[in-house]
């Protein structure tokens, strides 16, 4: 597996990264091109509007009904960004004039082309971007069609090993070592203890998972064979002028200014780790990705702000994909047991391995994204900042048992899996019925709406809708304002977005603020473009936020930072930090959170 190293300040290229010009059916509507493109599970409009390169409002403007959300196989236009080769033949060129902040990383991904293609025909391009440079760029012939097709998903490509080779001559069989799993071990600390690699072990026992007290088989270390891809420990290097640290043929040396540069001079900076999924070996970028780009570019901005208060930090970042064997790969490499932080993993599957070598080498880790630990991945020297739904809910449910104890209660339940909704909705009915408070309960849709009129009556009721669901709450909402029932109140979520603000009287949680970041994009817009249109979370802010709290926390207390929980004074954005240890001898999980209500035509925190 390759593993890229990014070294100190790795600069974002401008990520819109936009789809593969070729990969989508191209249709004409009143003469002007669009995508056809298909939503997948996942996709949202933020994410679609990042792949293709556009803004949320172009999609807006030429897909009606958008403000409802998406719905899977949905069919959807995009515009289609630069000009579209019409009718030339294969091997064809248009011309491109650079735009600012433009590199040979963004058009290859704009174009669908290579870097390599693209420094070929504009040889002088190879030793950087000027703008108003003009490029040739070489094109495909799409098919322009002028009906609704539907798209194909954008394949990945397919990586393939060497076939292991077959011995036809018989040879002596190796000893056989055996190891029996103790409490706490893992693959990953027991592949460490005999020198082997977790895929050598899985495949040794056909095994995925392991328990304690069961035997495993333990093969001896293998050497690579010459045709797989080894890994080199790269050397680290201060990176002055910004560049990329990555030997890679199709990713070109980045020509704009770094936001923060590296303090490798300075004896005392601290050494931090970012291990993400960047996908940098992968052509086409998942829409989640795109978060963890986001994720990165807050914290080099946030890095900024960090260096102002006398803070110094050396950051090393590693493309860690998908895949476990990358992962180790990485955790093997000496620089790593230096750092005083490591941020990440970004999957659950992946945070056993990083949480071992943490707690082995005594080095803080955050985790930034899942919510789900398990018990035997966590320690003291964790930091989880999306708390798990089991403790967080049960507490939001309480809070809002308490606060409405006055009220009736009504809970909806919708058909479909709802996931934290249908979740907090057996965590309220626990409360309620630990306080002897009786509730109503229904299966809710748009044909029985009006049942609602009848069970609230006069009575102030809160009518908890226990779904997450656009299309279903857009549909909804409008008819239960229909029913003229003033003192109806409801609880929704946070994923309804606009709708939040719909009835007066509308309550939900959420583990983010809505604070004045009006300086902070115009900082974002300098170095790296337009910001996407604001989200709730956005998730640059949440890198930024996590960069000065931690920080902060260990030029306080350097060796045990979560001794200085509590103590921590630092500016931010979106995010506020209340680090607990939520049961005995366990990890540190973030349970900020505040509660939220729509009246007077505005939401406002409610204390």
């Amino acid at each position: 597996m390759k593993r890229i190293l990014l070294c100190a300040m790795f600069v974002m290229v401008g990520m819109a990264m936009s789809a593969q010009t070729l990969n989508y059916p191209i249709v004409q509507v009143d003469g002007k091109n669009y995508y056809s493109y298909t939503v997948e599970p996942k996709d949202g409009l933020y994410g679609i509007s990042r792949k293709f390169g556009v803004s949320q409002a172009d999609l807006h403007a030429c897909n009606k009904g958008l403000e409802s959300g998406l719905t899977i196989g949905q069919i959807i236009l995009v515009p289609v960004v630069g000009p579209v080769a019409k009718d030339n033949p294969a091997g064809s060129f248009v011309t491109h004039e650079v735009l600012p902040k433009q590199t040979l990383y963004s058009l290859s991904r704009q174009y669908g082309v290579s870097v390599d293609e693209l420094i070929a025909n504009n040889p002088e391009s190879k030793s950087g971007l000027t703008v108003g440079m003009l490029l040739k760029i070489p094109v495909k012939t799409p098919q322009v069609t002028k009906q609704t097709v539907k798209a194909a998903a954008p394949t990945s490509p397919i990586v393939t090993k060497p076939a292991p080779k077959v011995e036809k001559e018989e040879k002596a069989e190796a000893p056989k070592r055996t190891h029996v799993v103790q409490r706490k071990e893992t693959l990953y600390s027991i592949s460490r203890q005999y020198d082997i690699s977790v895929e050598e072990l899985t495949r040794a026992n056909n095994i995925t998972s392991i328990k304690v007290g069961q035997e495993l088989i333990i093969p001896m270390p293998q050497k690579q064979e010459q045709t797989e891809t080894t890994i080199e420990e790269p050397s680290i290097k201060v990176v002055e002028n910004p560049t990329m640290a990555v030997k890679k043929g199709d990713l070109d040396l980045i020509n704009n200014p770094q936001p923060v540069k590296p303090a490798a001079q300075n004896p005392n900076a601290l050494r931090i780790a970012v291990l993400l999924p960047f996908m940098l070996e992968t052509p086409y970028i998942d829409a989640s990705v795109n978060y963890f780009w986001d994720f990165y570019r807050g914290i080099l901005l946030g890095l900024n702000e960090v260096k102002k208060s006398g803070i110094f930090v050396d950051l090393y970042t590693f493309d860690i994909e998908k895949n476990q064997g990358t992962l180790d790969s990485v955790l093997r490499l000496p620089v790593l047991k230096t750092m005083d932080l490591i941020i990440g993993p970004a999957y659950s599957n992946q945070v056993a391995a990083v949480s071992r070598f943490s707690i082995d080498n005594r080095i803080h880790m955050v985790v930034p994204f899942t919510s789900k630990i398990e018990l035997d991945d966590s320690h003291e020297f964790l930091l989880q900042f999306n708390p798990s739904q089991d403790v967080l809910l049960p507490l939001v449910a309480q809070t809002m048992v308490d606060r409405f104890s006055s009220s009736n209660f009504i809970i909806a339940r919708f058909t479909g899996k709802q996931d934290k909704a249908n979740a907090l909705a057996d965590e309220v009915i626990k409360a309620l019925a630990a306080k002897r408070k009786t509730y109503r309960e229904l299966q809710l849709s748009t044909s029985n709406v009006d049942t609602l009129k009848t069970l609230a009556g006069r009575n102030k009721t809160l009518l908890f809708l226990a779904t997450t669901r656009l299309d279903m709450v857009s549909s909804l909402l409008p008819q239960i304002e229909t029913l003229g029932s003033p003192a109806l109140q409801i609880w929704g979520f946070e994923d309804w977005k606009q709708w939040v603000n719909f009835h007066e009287g509308t309550y939900y949680y959420s583990l983010f603020k809505k604070k004045d970041t009006s300086a902070y994009q115009a900082n974002y817009k300098k170095w790296y473009g337009e910001l996407s249109p604001i989200n709730i979370p956005m998730y640059d802010l949440i890198g930024y936020d996590l960069i000065n709290y931690t920080t902060a926390a260990l030029k306080a207390k350097r060796k045990n930072m979560s001794a200085a929980f509590g103590n921590v004074e630092c500016d931010l954005l979106q995010s506020e930090f209340k680090f607990q240890k939520v049961k005995s001898g366990t990890h540190w999980m973030n349970m900020s959170w505040s509660l939220f209500g729509y009246y007077n035509g505005k939401v406002t925190e409610i204390k």
